[in-house]
């Protein structure tokens, strides 16, 4: 499961974030060796016009597979940070998240998913998308 949220922090900034989680048993792939022939999570943020990332994004520490030493997994739950900034324009903020990840449990796989989250808030307020 994923959900983004935006919040303000005041000052025209605001911090997106991004909350995941993998089903106990399964996991996903943050950094995985050449020729391991799976898919690693990948976090896009989608911002609109007068609106710019603000530093890095913050990532969660994944740890190294046991079956496969070249990749490195996240399991349980997680979560992705962005500062963001706006640089003009006003009223309600609307951002998007582009996530794309396979899941893997001891058996098997999960073909590679795609999803766009969306996340919108005030100067004062904090809402979240699925």
């Amino acid at each position: 499961d994923s959900k983004l949220t935006l919040r303000s922090l005041g000052d025209n900034r605001f911090m997106a974030t991004l909350s995941i989680e993998v089903l106990e048993g399964w996991h996903a792939y943050d950094t995985v060796g050449a020729g391991a022939g799976y898919t690693p999570l990948k976090v896009q943020f989608v911002l609109p016009t007068g609106v710019v990332l603000d530093g890095p994004t913050t990532r969660p520490d994944s740890f190294l597979y046991a079956k496969d030493p070249s990749v490195t997994i996240f399991e349980g739950r997680f979560q992705f940070e962005q500062a963001i900034k706006r640089t003009g324009g006003s009223g309600a903020l609307e951002i998007k998240c582009k996530l794309s990840y396979q899941v893997c449990d001891e058996r098997m796989c999960m073909p590679p998913t795609k999803k766009t989250l969306k996340a919108a808030a005030k100067s004062n307020q904090t809402t979240a998308a699925h």
